[in-house]
């Protein structure tokens, strides 16, 4: 699994300032906030969910890329979902987390390069036309 992001979504400058942020910090200290962002990058891997991560990946997650344990790691997500940071989605028993504002980013992004690609073809279709007639 690949956690490149060809693109670079910023974070608000006033995050520390959001009380939400500032309360999940008060619960999970910098070191949640540390997992939080992680997994605000990391949510790109998961394009085929639309962007939400399965709760199967948590031991993965914890293990491989944390080094922290299940537990933890499942503490921090549900106080990320008190603190309305993370959104939580059950379908027909398959459990998911995610960041709806993240998702709607990344989804909106996903649609500016699905247009750029088709008007990049039809530019070279037009160019490749006007050279062989």
């Amino acid at each position: 699994m690949s956690y490149r992001c060809p693109f670079f979504v910023r974070l608000d400058e006033d995050i520390l300032q959001d009380p939400e942020v500032q309360s999940f910090i008060e619960d999970c200290g910098f070191e949640g906030l540390g997992v939080y962002l992680s997994l605000l990058t990391m949510v790109r891997a998961y394009e085929s969910t639309d962007y939400m991560i399965p709760y199967e990946k948590i031991p993965f997650l914890a293990r491989k890329v944390f080094s922290m344990s299940e537990k933890r790691l499942k503490t921090i997500i549900k106080k990320c979902q008190e603190n309305n940071l993370l959104d939580y989605l059950n379908d027909d028993g398959k459990e998911y987390f995610y960041s709806l504002r993240r998702a709607n980013e990344l989804l909106k992004a996903q649609e500016v390069r699905q247009k750029q690609s088709a008007g990049g073809r039809k530019g070279m279709k037009i160019r490749y036309e006007s050279k062989s007639g």
